[in-house]
């Protein structure tokens, strides 16, 4: 079973938290 879809939206959840926080 392939969970790259999960990783994926993991990923990209954690990319926009950090963006948001060193968006100052």
């Amino acid at each position: 079973m392939h969970s790259g879809k999960n990783e994926r939206r993991i990923y990209n959840r954690t990319i926009q938290v950090l963006k948001g926080k060193f968006s100052y």
